[in-house]
């Protein structure tokens, strides 16, 4: 299965080395992680909603594909979505959860929903699972929003 991030040309590998720095809505600061969309377009969705200020946006973003091996990936069980886990400030049941499938390494990926946009996924890729190796990165390439989208920011609607 062909996934998508885009992140920092810094992390172009599979070390999940920004999760040591910084928590998310499925692992707790200090757990490597890879976060990755199901299409490039979710990808560029999910990091204009986490940067906060698309002013912000770093000049060395890249998009990353990989391919992920079918057969390892684990869908989150329904009874983690509880009411309010799409929340700000993350639930601590999708935290937990989905800092105990890495640590306890019960997948190579969980695939998880967009709270961006309900009807796609997203998938949490584990970079100590065994499998990793399994892992290929396809393409790597330079990656820039449209200049119409950064001045959306600017703009009073």
């Amino acid at each position: 299965m062909k996934v998508f991030r885009i992140s920092n040309n810094k992390y172009k590998t599979l070390e999940g080395l920004g999760g040591l720095f910084a928590w998310g809505r499925w692992h707790n600061k200090g757990v490597r992680v890879i976060y990755a969309s199901e299409n490039r377009s979710l990808a560029a969705w999910e990091r204009m909603v986490h940067i906060g200020n698309l002013n912000l946006l770093p000049n060395d973003l890249i998009i990353m594909e990989i391919e992920i091996p079918e057969n390892n990936i684990v869908e989150v069980p329904k009874k983690i979505m509880v009411e309010g886990w799409r929340s700000y400030p993350y639930s601590k049941e999708t935290t937990n959860y989905g800092t105990y499938f890495l640590k306890n390494n019960l997948g190579l990926a969980l695939k998880v929903p967009s709270v961006i946009i309900q009807a796609e996924s997203n998938f949490i890729i584990n970079p100590n699972h065994n499998d990793i190796s399994k892992c290929k990165i396809i393409d790597i390439k330079p990656f820039t929003f449209d200049k119409r989208v950064i001045s959306l920011t600017n703009n009073k609607f």
